[in-house]
């Protein structure tokens, strides 16, 4: 029987939010004509895992319907409006018994690519007694993959409170990967034309 460090790991995206300050679904840019939700979707199932869990919310069914064709758990955040913490709180009640690690990402890091997904999850591989995050601002952020024990810490999450606060606990061991090119993630129109200049998004359709 396996221990649970040698599980395999479930993959969890964050694909819930609603885009207040970019005034339009970041799930629906695109990059290379696909949508950033599906894009990441995509990158989700090119990696091994137990599990494939999405939560999605904001979008309403545009994003659902993104997904509609592709083999992942699809969970539905009613209260997605509150903020980060209800989603993953849905995302570790539907991970359940899972009995290993998770990675964690988002999906409007739109520089994030495969490679750096297999580093994490080689790192944890190696080192099951860590959890091991992403390394940009100085700050250790998402993608990350979480134990276990740290995952389930998300189930007192709140509001907008993320999944940074679980890799600040003071029983946490953690590696960082850097990945200074993660610091940008698509949060305001700014954010937005930034992503466009450095080609890892679309130009926006003109009106």
């Amino acid at each position: 029987m396996s221990r649970p460090a040698d599980s395999p790991p479930a993959i969890a995206l964050l694909a819930a939010g609603g885009s207040r300050r970019l005034g339009r679904p970041k799930q629906l840019l695109t990059l290379g004509g696909t949508t950033l939700v599906r894009h990441f979707a995509r990158l989700a199932l090119q990696l091994p895992a137990a599990r494939r869990l999405i939560v999605i919310g904001g979008g309403g069914d545009e994003v659902a319907h993104e997904l509609r064709d592709l083999d992942l758990e699809i969970i539905a955040n009613p209260d997605w409006s509150s903020g980060m913490g209800s989603s993953v709180r849905r995302l570790v009640e539907a991970l359940g018994d899972h009995p290993g690690p998770c990675l964690f990402t988002t999906i409007d890091q739109p520089a994030l690519d495969l490679q750096h997904l297999q580093r994490l999850l080689a790192a944890a591989r190696g080192h099951p007694d860590k959890d091991i995050a992403s390394g940009y601002h100085g700050l250790a952020g998402v993608p990350a993959v979480l134990r276990r024990p740290t995952w389930l810490q998300g189930r007192n999450l709140d509001g907008d409170t993320g999944l940074r606060r679980l890799l600040r606990g003071p029983d946490v061991g953690l590696q960082v990967l850097p990945a200074p090119q993660l610091a940008l993630d698509v949060d305001t129109p700014e954010n937005l034309h930034q992503a466009i200049r450095h080609g890892w998004l679309d130009p926006l359709p003109e009106s």
